[in-house]
């Protein structure tokens, strides 16, 4: 049984790079019981362990079980998933998920908490390679006051979500080397 992945574009493959019906298409349309799984192209910047950016295009599914829309930090913190696929021009990467340092989003890939009550923690975290990312993360609220420790060692995410005026930084928290409440400046 093949596996393939669909575009959401819809674009003729004619128009799409190599790159991009590879990682679109896997699979073989000629083997007997072939089906469609169909993905979300999510247009990312990739720093990998080495210092690497890579820009490019990663894939998520278009919901989760629930039914909810699913988003690259889903991909991410799949335990199944080790490798993630990037697009990036006539290639294809797959990356190890642990040697990526941070995956920067244009937009906040439906993950901005809406939930009432939540309390913004305006921090800036020291990443490895000398980088300095200042942005929010979101928790919900404590019952006598929210620790910044508290939020970081109670996650059970991999990747810290840092929202930045409208976009999403994904950060490795094996990649963060200190936190400081507070913006730049």
């Amino acid at each position: 049984m093949a596996l393939h992945h669909e575009r959401d574009d819809r674009r003729a493959d004619s128009d799409a790079s190599p790159t991009e019906r590879r990682a679109a298409d896997v699979g073989d349309d000629g083997w007997p019981g072939s089906f469609w799984v169909p993905k979300r192209r999510v247009a990312s910047l990739v720093e990998l362990a080495d210092g690497t950016k890579l820009g490019g295009v990663l894939y998520a599914d278009v919901q989760r079980i629930d039914g909810t829309p699913a988003t690259i930090a889903d991909r991410l913190e799949d335990p199944l998933v080790r490798f993630v696929p990037l697009a990036s021009g006539d290639q294809l990467h797959l990356l190890q998920k642990t040697k990526i340092v941070s995956v920067e989003l244009p937009d906040d890939d439906g993950q901005t908490p809406t939930a009432p009550h939540v309390v913004e923690l305006r921090l800036v975290a020291r990443l490895a390679q000398g980088r300095q990312l200042a942005g929010s993360l979101f928790a919900a609220p404590w019952p006598i006051r929210v620790r910044v420790s508290d939020v970081l060692n109670s996650s059970p995410h991999q990747f810290l979500r840092f929202f930045q005026e409208g976009r999403l930084v994904l950060v490795n928290r094996d990649y963060v080397l200190a936190i400081t409440e507070g913006s730049v400046g």
